[in-house]
């Protein structure tokens, strides 16, 4: 494999961040919970942008049905665990960005075990109490974390905005969000949330509950603008 000085491969980022935006990069700890159609685009970008080290948070395998959407998902990488999978995609892209997979799931009882000095956080989870614990972890902690709101159900990526959760409507998951922060007096939390309101997906599962649906284009895209 060439070796390939970072600087040589952001000759053309370079020039839009300036020395300075490099250097902070390149001094950044960023960690990434949840790498699903939102988070694993989201890592990707951050590995391409040049930080310094990438903690990748997911304890699920890579499954055939994440084949439309998700970073990670490869016919190869099927059955693997997603965490390791996708550090080992990162590794090949940016071998000069320190890539940690941490295959455990994230919730209010495990979150000693996870690393908190960060720069900043990436939450892409799609459960609600681990992503209301994360949340409140991180603004105690006073870490910079940005989070994704729903992605699934919905075609427009061009209907997607980043915004203060205050702001956000006609988003089931931001309401239950919006409503948390402000009883825990959370402020601010920046999020990417779309206007768009969700399709009522027709699959069910064998139970016969709703199964969410996601299209390829709107959660990469939301994790690209979370990065």
């Amino acid at each position: 494999m060439p070796e390939i000085d970072p600087r040589e491969a952001l000759t053309r980022f370079l020039p839009l961040i300036e020395e300075e935006g490099f250097l902070r990069l390149r001094s950044s700890k960023i960690a990434v919970y949840g790498l699903g159609g939102v988070g694993g685009s989201a890592a990707e970008a951050l590995a391409r942008a040049g930080v310094k080290t990438l903690y990748l948070i997911d304890a699920d395998e890579v499954a055939p049905s994440n084949l439309n959407r998700q970073a990670v998902a490869r016919v190869s990488t099927i059955g693997e665990k997603k965490a390791v999978a996708m550090a080992k995609q990162l590794s090949d892209i940016a071998p000069w960005v320190e890539v940690v997979p941490i295959s455990r799931y994230f919730s209010e009882e495990t979150k000693a075990e996870f690393p908190f000095e960060v720069d900043g956080i990436v939450d892409a989870i799609d459960s609600i109490g681990p992503k209301k614990a994360l949340i409140k972890e991180a603004f105690l902690r006073d870490i910079p974390l940005v989070s994704s709101m729903g992605a699934g159900n919905r075609m427009h990526p061009e209907l997607l905005s980043v915004m203060d959760i205050s702001k956000t409507s006609g988003d089931p998951l931001a309401r239950i969000i919006r409503s948390f922060c402000k009883k825990e007096g959370i402020s601010p939390l920046t999020v990417v949330a779309s206007s768009e309101p969700p399709i009522v997906s027709g699959l069910l599962d064998e139970s016969g509950k709703r199964v969410p649906c996601s299209s390829p284009f709107v959660p990469p895209a939301a994790g690209f603008m979370l990065a």
